[in-house]
């Protein structure tokens, strides 16, 4: 059993004596035990207003007169028990007591306790990533004491530093032990970080029973580059187009490499403005890409101011030729731009970007 005291004052003004409060108690699990007792090295006053407190929550409390002057005990040093009693403890707090001694002499002593078991350290892994976003799978192997406590969550949490608490946004999943969990700029639940395109940050996850917590920083993450926001086409009357790639700003923890393509299979690298000659009407896809993946494709139709395309005859009928075929090496191959001669020079007649 352990104990504490409050502070020591003497008897009477004039006494060499002193007198003060005990806290004898004990923890188990969640549960604190105490008796409250009084002591004088020698003789007896009256005591007025004993209490009890966990933090600013008061676990028992007597406003009135505790113990009457006992002229019996002037002459021997004695102990009185003023209250014995139990309380409910979850995570760590500051136990206060006191009394108020004869004369109006108010006494008090503090200690701290624990109470409960902390939850098992939380597991996480990334499920995705966006930009300003990740979304992982959390989950806590056993909440420790208390166990089903309502209010106790799991949370997931991007970090600017390799450890727990701000800079970071978090989000909670309450009252389940595993939960898929998605952390954004947008979250509801807090922090004051800004998540930043194709930024590293460290990522975590911490559980809290309600009164005791735990908590594990993973590892880090690679957001992926800002997303694609617009793209903007010029073309200079001749089919040759300047495409202009548009997105938020980012971090430069990584190269980033803008891509466009024709059918989604074939990527060529760009920077975010480029040049293209396009002679048909063309779909045109594009996205951003780093090391942890792609941004989701964009894509534009470009139709060029004049527009190249091939006719033929078809039962008499002028017919616009979408696919053109030709004959190498005894073999049906397919035609991609045909050009002929224009005054004297080569000029691009068909061109097939399908």
């Amino acid at each position: 059993m352990a104990q504490a005291i409050t502070n020591k004052v003497k008897q009477t003004s004039s006494s060499n004596y002193y007198c003060w409060m005990i806290c004898d108690y004990t923890m188990s699990g969640t549960t604190l035990s105490y008796t409250l007792r009084y002591y004088w090295e020698w003789g007896c006053t009256q005591l007025d207003n004993a209490w009890i407190k966990a933090g600013n929550s008061v676990i028992w409390q007597n406003t009135g007169r505790v113990h009457d002057y006992n002229a019996s005990h002037i002459a021997q040093g004695h102990n009185i028990t003023i209250h014995s009693g139990t309380a409910t403890i979850t995570g760590t707090q500051t136990i206060t007591f006191g009394i108020t001694k004869y004369s109006g002499v108010a006494q008090s002593g503090s200690f701290t306790v624990s109470g409960g078991v902390a939850p098992a350290t939380p597991t996480i892994t990334v499920s995705s990533l966006t930009d300003t976003s990740g979304t992982f799978a959390v989950a806590v192997s056993d909440y420790g004491d208390p166990a089903s406590a309502q209010g106790r969550y799991i949370e997931a949490a991007i970090l600017a530093q390799n450890s727990y608490g701000e800079t970071y946004r978090y989000s909670k999943a309450m009252n389940t032990s595993s939960s898929s969990i998605t952390v954004s700029n947008l979250t509801y639940d807090g922090g004051s970080l800004t998540i930043v395109p194709n930024t590293t940050y460290y990522y975590g996850a911490y559980a809290s029973n309600t009164g005791l917590s735990s908590y594990t920083v993973a590892g880090q993450i690679l957001m992926l580059p800002a997303y694609i926001t617009n793209v903007v086409v010029a073309d200079d009357g001749h089919n040759n187009m300047t495409i202009s790639v548009l997105h938020a700003n980012e971090g430069s923890d990584d190269t980033v490499y803008t891509e466009y393509s024709y059918d989604q299979t074939n990527w060529v690298a760009v920077q975010d403005e480029f040049h293209l000659t396009i002679n048909t009407a063309t779909t045109l896809y594009l996205r951003r890409e780093n090391t942890t993946g792609a941004t989701p494709v964009y894509s534009v139709s470009i139709v060029p101011v004049t527009t190249v395309k091939l006719y033929g005859s078809v039962n008499n009928q002028a017919k616009e030729i979408k696919k053109l075929y030709g004959s190498v090496g005894g073999e049906s191959k397919r035609i991609r731009k045909l050009y002929g001669s224009v005054n004297g020079r080569s000029k691009l007649i068909y061109e097939d970007n399908s």
